[in-house]
């Protein structure tokens, strides 16, 4: 009888012990990798919204699609101001979305490291959170971007990120 009482405490004891870390909102916070690929497109439309940051009227807007770790097939949209002689990407804000629409928000920079026509950027993003399992993410990425030029005429440029760093959620 006092063997079947200790392992009834026992499964109570571990129920308790799990719902509360159920509750809490327990999650794994150790880094993990986190890199991917993604291709698209970057363009430039009129705005003021770069005035106040670099002077420039138009903002940089790129939208991509790949595959991220931890995500699967990902969509990638990002926006950040140039310098105005095309040295650095300044003030960019990106977003991953997942298939499921869980999404991965991240600030960064790049540094041109290639003139045109085939420009190459080192590029460094901060991840800032989410949503879903990814709500309250952390983290950094390093990558490369590859934007082949086409003319200010032309309103669509073709572009590649390779990114690579780590995550914790």
């Amino acid at each position: 009888m006092k063997f079947k009482t200790c392992m009834k405490i026992v499964m109570i004891l571990t129920l308790m012990l799990f719902s509360m870390s159920v509750i809490a909102g327990e999650t794994n916070l150790k880094p993990r990798p986190f890199w991917g690929s993604f291709e698209g497109e970057a363009s430039f439309p009129m705005t003021g919204a770069c005035l106040d940051v670099t002077g420039v009227p138009f903002q940089t807007v790129s939208g991509a699609k790949g595959k991220m770790t931890h995500m699967g097939r990902t969509t990638l949209v990002m926006t950040h101001c140039a310098t105005p002689d095309g040295g650095a990407a300044v003030d960019g804000h990106a977003i991953f979305t997942a298939a499921n629409g869980d999404e991965v928000w991240a600030d960064y920079y790049a540094l041109t490291v290639q003139p045109p026509p085939y420009i190459e950027q080192d590029i460094t993003m901060v991840i800032n959170g989410g949503t879903g399992r990814f709500q309250n993410a952390s983290g950094n990425l390093q990558g490369r971007v590859y934007i082949e030029f086409q003319g200010f005429a032309d309103p669509g440029w073709p572009i590649e990120f390779f990114l690579t760093g780590s995550i914790i959620y």
